[in-house]
């Protein structure tokens, strides 16, 4: 919930503050300290339970949510402090399901910066209002939770092998991300398509992410189970960071081929895309094609992430492939 608030206020937030080109190491400085204390939380919540944890998190987040509120942007960007995970946890993860944390791994590098840099792409390319962004995300998000259900349905109801919603989650986030890459540069109006396209990575993405903890029991014993938990989310937001890091990198190499802006004005525009909107419309429109090929080049990015998740899926492979009992 908190990545797609972040996601969609994203770009009036560093406009404002004058940070556009470093607006997404905002949210990749969270999701490192977010998964820096993954499995060490996890494991204390073994030791001293569930319900301590969950109000010192609560705690936690509510005061250094209101701390961060008055900083400056540029302090946000080093806001976040790396921990080590134990050593028995990783050796846990090595035994009992390597698979599975690279399946993770590289669906989290496709999701999470597909959900950031969506809202970013509608607003800048399409010109919409950061409302009118956030609602045309909900055909990912709406897919992306009816499809968690349906995973749980099929797992545990009817007895699947977890293994084949995996590899149907796999191909579906690649086929997704693929076909996102081939939106046109030259319509300024949001195009109807880019609504399919977001189902299908979004049912990827949701089978994918419940199935993969549905199916954790067959791997791992009762004992180990919070710290897997634990794992499996630390390394699907650790290969987020990773996804969104190149993607922003990708994007900004792109900004820079812009050849018929001025040095200053080039600038300008890095720091803040509001800044578009004073330029000549044919300046305008060409500069939002350039920023639609950049972000078509991050799906490219993306595809090449979920096939990798697709090459982990096959890991996986059994002759009797697992089923919940």
């Amino acid at each position: 919930m908190e990545t797609t608030i972040v996601s969609t206020s994203l770009v009036p937030i560093t406009d404002a503050l004058t940070g556009f080109q470093k607006g997404s190491w905002i949210v990749t400085s969270y999701l490192l300290t977010y998964a820096g204390f993954l499995i060490i939380l996890a494991k204390l919540s073994d030791i001293f339970g569930g319900k301590p944890l969950i109000l010192f998190a609560i705690v936690d987040f509510t005061v250094f949510s209101a701390a961060l509120s008055p900083l400056d942007l540029s302090h946000s960007f080093s806001s976040f402090s790396p921990c080590r995970a134990n050593f028995r946890s990783l050796l846990i993860i090595e035994i009992a399901s390597r698979q599975r944390i690279m399946n993770a791994l590289f669906g989290g590098a496709v999701f999470i910066p597909a959900v950031i840099n969506l809202p970013q792409k509608f607003q800048v390319v399409n010109d919409l209002s950061a409302f009118d962004a956030g609602w045309r995300l909900l055909a990912l998000m709406l897919c992306t939770s009816s499809a968690s259900a349906a995973s749980g349905f099929l797992i545990q109801k009817l007895k699947l092998p977890p293994f084949y919603i995996f590899f149907v989650a796999a191909i579906l986030q690649t086929v997704g991300v693929a076909l996102m890459s081939t939106l046109p540069t030259s319509q300024p109006a949001f195009p109807s398509e880019q609504y399919a396209y977001q189902v299908i990575l979004g049912l990827g993405v949701g089978f994918s992410l419940s199935s993969v903890i549905i199916a954790a029991p067959t791997v791992v014993e009762p004992k180990d189970m919070a710290v897997f938990m634990g794992a499996l989310a630390q390394f699907r937001i650790l290969g987020g960071s990773v996804g969104l890091a190149v993607c922003i990198n990708v994007l900004n190499d792109k900004i820079k081929t812009a050849s018929f802006l001025s040095p200053d004005l080039l600038d300008g525009i890095l720091e803040s895309a509001q800044i578009i909107k004073t330029l000549p419309p044919n300046v305008q429109e060409a500069l939002r094609r350039i920023y639609a090929a950049g972000y078509n080049e991050e799906m490219q990015v993306l595809t090449a992430f979920s096939g990798s998740a697709v090459l982990a899926t096959l890991l996986m492979w059994e002759r009797k492939p697992r089923r919940m009992t």
